[in-house]
């Protein structure tokens, strides 16, 4: 796998679904930020709470603008969604397994749009992550502990496959990427001018945030 292009995008990492008593709200910001729901009022304090702050990064195989945001429907050749996501994890926890630090890779490939479903996805982790701080990351990112995205995103894939290699995650802003030994590399660049060929930088805002 080799994704190299400009639709992809950088984003601040700050999802999230507490139940140890904080004050409740939604935590979100002009950045982009993923909005994250504070408290336990819906009846699953058997939940672990679980946090995650860090910078995310996602490539895709659609046209630049991810019109899964927009119009709902993939733009790519064959009508498919496939995505790398990686997350560059400077502090978490799920409960109390301490998950700072991780850098972790989720490969997705969705037959047609997301909504529709029928997607698979492989997660790719280092070697010295544990298996304890693995499963906390599985329930997490396939939406079984609650919490936006995934509890929306993790009911429109399956698990294919986990694959432990050193992940490198290059940060450079718009030209960020990451790189996986055996596995693929994707890196970010910008739009550039059709006359000029300059970079030619652009910027959306969902008020709601992006998926």
């Amino acid at each position: 796998m080799v994704v190299v292009g400009s639709n992809g995008r950088r984003h601040d990492l700050d999802a999230c679904r507490q139940f140890d008593g904080r004050d409740d709200g939604d935590a979100s910001d002009v950045d982009g930020r993923l909005r994250c729901r504070l408290g336990g009022d819906d009846g699953r304090d058997d939940v672990p709470g679980w946090r995650l702050k860090g910078v995310g990064f996602e490539f895709c195989n659609c046209q630049p603008g991810c019109t899964c945001n927009f119009s709902g429907f993939p733009t790519s050749q064959d009508g498919s969604c496939k995505a790398a996501v990686a997350n560059s994890i400077e502090e978490g926890h799920c409960g109390d397994i301490d998950l700072s630090g991780i850098d972790a890779v989720a490969i997705l490939d969705w037959p047609t749009a997301i909504h529709d479903g029928g997607g698979k996805a492989v997660f790719v982790v280092p070697e010295e992550v544990t298996e304890e701080q693995l499963g906390a990351m599985a329930q997490i990112f396939t939406g079984q502990l609650g919490g936006m995205p995934w509890e929306i995103l993790g009911t429109t894939f399956e698990i294919a496959g986990v694959v432990r290699a050193p992940v490198n995650i290059t940060h450079n802003g718009i030209d960020s990427g990451f790189s996986i030994p055996g596995v693929g590399e994707a890196k970010g660049t910008t739009l550039r001018n059709p006359v000029t060929g300059e970079p030619h930088g652009a910027a959306i805002v969902l008020d709601e945030g992006f998926i």
